[in-house]
C-alpha cells in the first residue's frame, strides 16, 4: 500500500511551539513520561498513558469526510514495547464534550514498528484520536500519521506558492524559510517536494538575495506601498510564472510569524482531495498568541454588514473542550493574511486587492472573493498580538480603510448597531458613524493623542478624495506624511527622566466611582481644571481616570523602555472638535455619492494594469 499523509502526528519544537498540551497529553503516571525532542521520542514507564485529543493531532473526521473525497482513512502509530492502543471519537454537545470508545487494539515488539488501523468509515460528524498506554516499562511511541491509500484516489495536481510580504523583519523571514525548507522544499518524504515555491517580497529592501540560494526560493524588491502592495506583487509574480511551475494555489503568509511546516502539510493535503463543488475554497490559518502559545486569538472572522467578531477569541486550547468547540463551524467570511490559501485562478485581470496599504485589505479582498472558507484545528500560525505592536499613525489607515469597505460591502440601509472595539465599526447609518468618529477622537483627546485624532480625521477627510485619490496619490510620499506627523518614543535617557516601576503600577491601580466619577465627567476628564501635575501611565491598557487632572504626562512603554510626554491643551481639544463638526456635515451631504462611486469604479484599482504602474513594475 503507497501511503498518502493527511496529517502526521507533530510533536512540541523548540523555537516554534513548547506547550506539549498542545500535542499529547500525560492522561496516567505523568512522572513516568519522557518526551525527547531531539529523537523525537516518547518513552513511558510501566503503566503510565499518553492521549493525542489534542489540538494538533486530534483528527478532524467530520470536516474531511464533508470536504474531501477521502474515506477509507488510516491511522499508523510507530511503537516499541507493549501497550494497548485505544479509539475514541469526540463531540461537543449542548457545552459538553461527548466521548466514546470505539475500538481496543494489543500490540507488542521488542523493535520499532509500525502499527496499522483502520478508522470506522461510519463516524462522519465526531473528531477522532488515540491513546496508548504502556503495559511494560521503557516502551516507546516514535510518532505516526493519519493517511489514505493512494491507489484508491485520484489526486488534483496542487503546485504551492507562499507569498510573504515584508518589510525589515530579516529575523523572521529567515526563521520561517529555514522551516520550509528543511521540512518541505528539502524533503523527499514531504508531499511538498518538488511541489512549493517561495515569493519573498522584500518591501524594505534589505534582504541579500544570495542568502536565499534555492530555485524554489524568489526574493523581489518592491517598493514600500504597504503589506498590500507587497502582497499585490507577489501575486502578480506568481501569475506571471504561473505556467512555468504550474502553480495552482496561493498561500499568503505574514512576515512576523512562528509556523509549524505540519500546517502547511494538512493544507496541500486538503486541496489535493477536495470535492469538486469545494475547488474553490479557501483554506484559512487561525492565529495563536506567540506570548501565549495556547490562546486563541482568532479562527476566521464575520464581517456581518461592517459588525465584525473574531471567531473562537480567547479560547484555551490546551483544553480538550476548547479544541472540540474550535471544530464547530460558524457562518464565518472571510481568513486574515497571516495565513490565507486560496486558488490562484481567483487572480485575474481586474480582481487584485484594493491599494489600502495596511489594515482592511485582507477583510476586503476576501468579502469580494471567499465562497466557502475551511478552517481545521492545526493550521495556523503563531504571530504577536497586534495590541503590542499599535503604533499612532494606523489610526489614518484604520478609518479611511473602513470606510472604503463600508462603502464597498456594507448595506447602507441597515440600522443595526455600531460595534465600538478594535479598529473596526459599523457605519450603516449615518448616526452611527457620528457616533463612532466622536467617541474616537474623544478617546484621543483624553489621552493627550491630539495627533491621533487629527489623523483620524484626515482619514475621513481622504475618503472623501474617492477613488481618484487611491489611484493618484503617491503611498511612499502619503505614508512619510502621515508617520513624520506622529509624536516619536524616545529613551528616558533622551528624554533626561528616571522613573520607578512601583510607581507606574500604582498608577494603573487608581479607581474613582459615585460623585468623584461624576464630577470627572463634568469637568470633561479635568480638562476644565487648573492643574500643574505631570503624571505617569502605561501604554498598556490606559484608562481615562490616569490622565485625570494633569497637565501634561509622560507615557511609558515598559517592554521598549521609552516614552513620551503629552501635554494637555484646551485650544487643540477645541481644534479637534472643530474639524469633527466640519468632517460630519461632509459626510451627510456626500457619503451616498462617495459611497456609489467606490462601488461603481473600484475596478479600475484592482486590476493587473493598475497594479503595474502603481508599483512602477512597468519601469523596470
Amino acid at each position: 500500500m503507497k501511503k498518502f499523509t493527511l496529517q502526521n502526528i507533530a510533536f512540541p519544537k523548540s523555537g516554534i511551539c513548547s506547550e506539549y498540551k498542545m500535542y499529547f497529553r500525560k492522561t496516567k503516571n505523568e512522572k513516568g513520561i519522557f518526551y525527547n525532542e531531539l529523537k523525537k521520542k516518547i518513552t513511558m514507564a510501566k503503566f503510565s498513558s499518553i492521549s493525542f485529543n489534542t489540538y494538533f493531532n486530534s483528527f478532524s473526521m467530520e470536516k474531511w469526510i464533508k470536504y474531501t473525497s477521502a474515506k477509507y482513512i488510516y491511522l499508523e502509530v510507530v511503537l516499541q514495547g507493549s501497550f494497548i492502543i485505544s479509539l475514541y471519537t469526540s463531540k461537543f454537545v449542548n457545552n459538553k464534550v461527548v466521548t466514546k470508545k470505539i475500538k481496543t487494539y494489543n500490540f507488542e515488539s521488542e523493535s520499532k514498528k509500525p502499527f496499522t488501523l483502520t478508522l470506522p468509515s461510519n463516524i462522519t460528524n465526531s473528531s477522532l484520536y488515540f491513546q496508548v498506554d504502556s503495559i511494560e516499562k521503557n516502551s516507546i511511541f516514535y510518532g505516526g500519521q493519519y493517511f489514505v491509500n493512494e491507489s484508491e484516489y485520484e489526486f488534483h495536481k496542487i503546485n504551492l506558492a507562499i507569498i510573504i510580504c515584508t518589510y525589515k523583519r530579516e529575523t523572521y523571514i529567515k526563521n520561517t524559510v529555514d522551516i520550509l525548507l528543511n521540512n518541505l522544499l528539502l524533503n523527499k518524504q514531504s508531499n511538498l517536494f518538488n511541489n512549493l515555491s517561495i515569493y519573498i517580497v522584500d518591501n524594505g529592501q534589505t534582504l541579500n538575495i544570495n542568502e536565499f540560494d534555492s530555485p524554489y526560493i524568489h526574493v523581489i524588491p518592491n517598493i514600500n506601498t504597504g503589506g498590500t502592495g507587497g502582497f499585490a506583487r507577489g501575486m502578480i509574480e506568481c501569475i506571471k510564472t504561473k505556467e512555468d511551475k504550474a502553480i495552482s494555489h496561493i498561500l499568503l503568509m505574514d512576515d512576523d510569524i512562528v509556523i509549524d511546516s505540519e500546517s502547511i502539510n494538512k493544507t496541500y493535503a486538503i486541496l489535493t482531495l477536495l470535492k469538486d463543488r469545494y475547488i474553490d475554497s479557501f483554506i484559512g490559518g487561525s492565529m495563536i498568541s506567540l506570548e501565549e502559545q495556547n490562546l486563541l486569538i482568532e479562527t476566521g472572522a464575520i464581517w456581518n454588514n461592517g459588525y465584525i467578531h473574531s471567531g473562537k477569541r480567547g479560547y484555551n486550547l490546551n483544553k480538550y473542550s476548547f479544541v472540540l468547540e474550535n471544530e464547530i463551524e460558524e457562518n464565518v467570511q472571510y481568513n486574515a493574511w497571516w495565513y490565507c490559501c486560496f486558488p490562484i485562478s481567483t487572480i485575474t485581470n481586474d480582481n487584485l486587492p484594493l491599494p489600502l496599504f495596511i489594515r482592511g485589505d485582507d477583510v476586503e479582498f476576501g468579502l469580494r472573493n471567499t465562497n466557502t472558507l475551511i478552517l481545521m484545528n492545526g493550521i495556523c500560525v503563531w504571530h504577536e498580538p497586534f495590541e503590542s505592536k499599535y503604533s499612532s499613525w494606523i489610526n489614518y489607515y484604520m478609518m479611511r480603510n473602513q470606510l472604503i469597505i463600508d462603502a464597498l460591502h456594507s448595506n447602507k440601509n441597515s440600522k443595526k448597531k455600531i460595534n465600538y472595539d478594535m479598529l473596526y465599526m459599523d457605519s450603516n447609518s449615518q448616526l452611527s458613524f457620528y457616533q463612532f468618529l466622536f467617541k474616537r477622537i474623544t478617546r484621543d483627546i483624553i489621552y493627550f493623542k491630539y495627533n491621533d485624532a487629527l489623523l483620524t480625521i484626515k482619514g475621513v477627510e481622504d475618503y472623501f478624495k474617492g477613488i481618484t485619490f487611491l489611484k493618484e496619490a503617491d503611498p511612499i510620499k502619503l505614508h512619510n506624511s502621515i508617520t513624520n506627523s506622529c509624536s516619536k518614543m524616545s529613551s528616558l535617557e533622551d528624554l533626561n527622566i528616571k522613573i520607578s516601576t512601583k510607581n507606574l503600577k500604582k498608577a494603573n491601580t487608581i479607581n474613582d466611582n459615585g460623585i468623584k466619577k461624576l464630577f470627572r465627567y463634568l469637568t470633561l476628564n479635568g480638562y476644565l481644571l487648573p492643574s500643574s501635575k505631570v503624571l505617569l501611565v502605561s501604554t498598556i491598557n490606559p484608562r481615562p481616570i490616569n490622565f485625570y487632572g494633569a497637565k501634561a504626562i509622560l507615557l511609558f512603554d515598559e517592554q521598549s523602555k521609552k516614552g513620551i510626554v503629552l501635554k494637555r491643551s484646551f485650544w487643540k481639544m477645541m481644534n479637534i472638535y472643530k474639524k469633527y463638526i466640519k468632517i460630519s456635515i461632509i459626510y451627510f451631504l456626500k457619503d451616498k455619492k462617495v459611497s456609489s462611486n467606490y462601488k461603481k469604479n473600484s475596478k479600475s484599482i484592482t486590476s493587473i494594469s493598475f497594479w503595474n504602474h502603481y508599483l512602477h513594475i512597468e519601469d523596470k
